[in-house]
């Protein structure tokens, strides 16, 4: 999105923690396998079990608008006498024990299918403390319990009171186009999805949980082809800003961090939301993974898809990531 690559230019421009090493670049991008390029974020196993398409636009907004930190602070760990490494929530389903963003997925697929009303914005508008500590329940709570409450309440609430309680009309009115969806969303949704931080003067717009919404609905849901009318103008999204994504980059040498950034990193001392650091960080990914799509003539989402995916890859389990404690990713 223009107004994306737009309102990071300042921050890549004058940059003074974070820098990208362009050789570096041109080696992964290089290194891209054209299989990778078919692999899909969801599969079979994390999709609602319905015949009705609204069904899955309408878990794509929930989903999006939950998927952000899921990782004890050190504070907690250190409390509780657990090891250096983040300790993430995790849950157990079907005797299988999931965590992050594949956690939030089955826990609330799990939800769905004992009943709770999920995918229904009057249910969510009005949605209890109890229910959702029962629909995420896991070990240990899940981080900013609160937050997420209050987020999928006003997803509800704006729903209905704007958009006939219909996810679907979110994308009618945008007429199935990425960029006028994100706008709509965060224009009406700003609580959920407006994901702006200043930066020496500057506003800057990162945009990551918003941009998941129509990439998973025009991308993955219509490749697994639950969804059947076409999203346009995936191409102009940009990569979304996120933990994971750096991480790999910053692993595989693209993207450097000075001394200073380099030590919090290592010793895993939580960078502020909003602070020069973080901010750097998060748009020097997206400068980066746009660079890459130049290079490549890879859609940017798709870019950030393959490098998410090999974040998960156990070797990069041993490179710490950067924590902040926000709900915008």
């Amino acid at each position: 999105m223009q107004e994306i690559i737009e309102s990071i230019r300042p921050v890549v421009e004058t940059a003074q923690h974070v820098s990208i090493d362009d050789a570096a670049l041109v080696r992964f991008a290089g290194s891209i396998r054209e299989e990778e390029l078919e692999d899909l974020e969801l599969s079979r196993e994390t999709l609602v079990a319905s015949d009705d398409e609204n069904d899955h636009i309408a878990f794509s907004f929930v989903l999006g608008a939950l998927n952000f930190c899921f990782w004890g602070s050190r504070r907690e760990r250190k409390a509780k006498g657990d090891g250096s490494q983040p300790h993430k929530w995790t849950i157990d389903v079907d005797g299988k024990r999931h965590d992050g963003s594949y956690a939030l997925t089955h826990a609330l697929l799990r939800g769905i299918r004992e009943g709770y009303s999920l995918l229904d914005p009057r249910y969510l508008a009005e949605l209890s403390r109890d229910d959702f500590a029962h629909i995420v329940r896991g070990a240990p709570e899940i981080p900013l319990f609160a937050e997420r409450v209050a987020l999928l309440r006003v997803l509800g609430q704006v729903t209905c009171e704007r958009f006939g309680a219909s996810f679907r009309m979110i994308f009618d009115e945008g007429g199935w186009d990425a960029v006028s969806i994100v706008r709509i969303l965060v224009r009406e949704f700003p609580e959920v999805f407006n994901d702006e931080v200043m930066y020496k003067g500057n506003t800057v717009k990162l945009y990551k949980r918003v941009q998941l919404v129509p990439s998973f609905v025009g991308n993955d849901l219509a490749r697994l082809g639950v969804v059947t009318t076409m999203v346009t103008g995936l191409e102009q999204l940009t990569g979304p800003a996120d933990y994971k994504v750096p991480h790999v980059l910053h692993a595989l040498g693209i993207m450097r961090y000075d001394r200073e950034l380099e030590q919090k990193i290592q010793e895993e001392v939580e960078l502020p939301a909003g602070s020069e650091e973080e901010v750097e960080i998060r748009a020097l990914m997206i400068e980066a993974v746009e660079r890459i799509a130049k290079h490549t003539g890879i859609m940017p989402f798709k870019v950030q898809q393959v490098l998410w995916l090999r974040g998960q890859k156990p070797e990069f389990d041993k490179v710490p990531y950067h924590h902040t404690r926000t709900i915008w990713y």
